[in-house]
C-alpha cells in the first residue's frame, strides 16, 4: 500500500468518526434537559452514607424516585444521564471509529465487503447506540390496561 492511500485513509476516516459523533451531539438535543433535582439526587447518592442513613441505600431509593417522576413528567429528560457516562461516551467514540473506517477502507477500494467487516459494521453500530440503549432500557414505561 502506498504512503498517500494510508494516509488519505486515516484523514478520512477520522473526518467521518468526527462526522458521526456531530451527528450524535444533534440527535442528543432533540432530549429535554433533565431537571436540577434530577442531579442533586445523582450527587447524593455519590456521596458516602453518614451514620444516620445506615447503608446510603435510601440515597439509592430517592435516585431511583426522582428518576422514574422526571421521565413519566418529561419523557426523554434522563437520557442525558447515559450520555455523558464514561463508559457512553467510550462507546460512542469507539464505534464512531469503527464505522468510519470501514467504510472508509469499502469506498477506497482496499477491501471487500465480507462477512467479518459487516459484522464489525454491526459492532460498530452497536457501539454507538449505547447510550441511547441504556436510555431506553432502563426508563419507566406505564402499562395499558
Amino acid at each position: 500500500m502506498d504512503i498517500r492511500l494510508i494516509i488519505f485513509l486515516i484523514i478520512w476516516g477520522i473526518l467521518g468518526s468526527l462526522f458521526l459523533l456531530f451527528v450524535h451531539r444533534l440527535v442528543a438535543q432533540a432530549f429535554p434537559q433533565p431537571s436540577s433535582a434530577v442531579f442533586r439526587s445523582a450527587f447524593q447518592v455519590q456521596l458516602p452514607p453518614s451514620e444516620e442513613e445506615g447503608d446510603g441505600m435510601a440515597a439509592v431509593y430517592a435516585l431511583d424516585a426522582v428518576l422514574m417522576n422526571a421521565e413519566l413528567d418529561r419523557p426523554g429528560s434522563t437520557f442525558w444521564l447515559y450520555y455523558r457516562q464514561p463508559g457512553a461516551v467510550i462507546t460512542r467514540w469507539v464505534g464512531s471509529l469503527l464505522i468510519s473506517f470501514l467504510i472508509t477502507f469499502w469506498v477506497l477500494g482496499l477491501g471487500r465487503l465480507t462477512c467479518g467487516g459487516t459484522l464489525l459494521l454491526l459492532v460498530g453500530l452497536g457501539l454507538s447506540a449505547y447510550p441511547y440503549q441504556t436510555w431506553w432500557m432502563s426508563r419507566p414505561t406505564l402499562k395499558e390496561k
